[in-house]
């Protein structure tokens, strides 16, 4: 007789893959993309259906093209071709001005793509890209930056050290372009709506609802279970656990908060505890996206915090308790 592992009972949250965003350009918005001057990439109409036939036939296409596909899709128009008889096929050189906008229109598809949005006429414009162009460099440029060392909890009250491991998510850049709190925001705070039912966009900007900046707009939407959020994740546990060395919750005890909770037993049954556990299961408790640093979180809010905070947002309107 064969034995056979048993499956488990808990449901896995598989990675998956980063949205591929739709064109909902018209005909007549989808050319003058293509041959406006102030508004599109500037090309003639025979340039236009030359770049067609390489494939790219509206801007969803940029989502597969990286910049060497782009440098090199120009290479190939202006390269001498011939056809079967030996004779020279047109070529085509695109102007500076053109390359240079459709690049940054491909950072916007990408963009989308992080934030689950359609490309719309307002989003893809030469004039709001130019918009976007100044804000991305900025956002490019704190994710390229050196990240501090998470703050250590060693001699620190634990709430002072909370305090300053939130500011520290706060401050660190992750793979997905914006602040690390995004996987222990409040879930109040996210925007789970589907690309079809997603805020408008302010006019001439790349970021809608209440948000008021393309950084406020990734840490809203930007989905938790793609293979950078999950890097991010491992990021926030590994700061996490770096925080907490060489004190008295140490890295093993860590990862006992995430298997079974039982981590500073004595305190955790107290009845604090007991009253919120049900708050805890319902702000963190899910091994999933983000939610894995959170637990430790909520775990040491539980024991730490007055019993009338439930949230995240509450906890920080209320820091001056600690103070």
């Amino acid at each position: 007789m064969v034995a056979t592992k048993k499956k488990s009972s808990t449901p896995r949250t598989l990675s998956v893959p980063m949205y591929r965003p739709k064109s909902l350009l018209d005909q007549t918005q989808l050319e003058n993309w293509f041959t406006g001057t102030t508004v599109g990439l500037h090309m003639t109409k025979p340039q236009m259906e030359a770049v067609k036939a390489q494939g790219l036939n509206d801007p969803s296409d940029l989502f597969d093209m990286s910049k060497e596909d782009i440098t090199r899709l120009f290479e190939t128009l202006k390269s001498r071709t011939y056809d079967e008889t030996g004779k020279q096929l047109p070529t085509y050189v695109l102007t500076s001005r053109t390359v240079s906008r459709l690049h940054v229109c491909a950072e916007i598809v990408k963009y989308l793509s992080l934030v689950n949005r359609d490309i719309t006429w307002s989003a893809i414009t030469w004039e709001s890209a130019q918009i976007f162009k100044e804000e991305w460099k900025t956002i490019e440029e704190a994710a390229a930056a050196k990240a501090t060392a998470s703050p250590k909890s060693k001699n620190v009250p634990i709430m002072e050290w909370i305090y300053s491991f939130i500011d520290w998510t706060k401050a660190t850049t992750g793979k997905n372009y914006c602040p690390l709190f995004y996987l222990i925001a409040d879930e109040g705070d996210r925007d789970k709506t589907s690309p079809e039912d997603a805020p408008f966009l302010i006019p001439g900007h790349h970021f809608g609802g209440d948000r008021r900046s393309i950084k406020e707009e990734i840490m809203a939407r930007v989905s938790t279970n793609t293979a950078a959020a999950r890097s991010d994740n491992e990021t926030l546990f590994d700061a996490l656990c770096t925080s907490f060395a060489h004190s008295l919750l140490s890295t093993m005890q860590v990862e006992m908060v995430l298997l079974c909770g039982i981590t500073l037993l004595p305190l955790m049954r107290t009845a604090l505890f007991t009253k919120r556990w049900a708050t805890m299961r319902r702000v963190g408790w899910r091994r999933q996206g983000g939610t894995v640093p959170r637990m430790v979180l909520c775990l040491l809010l539980l024991i730490s915090t007055p019993s009338s905070l439930v949230s995240m947002n509450e906890l920080l309107g209320t820091r001056i308790w600690m103070r």
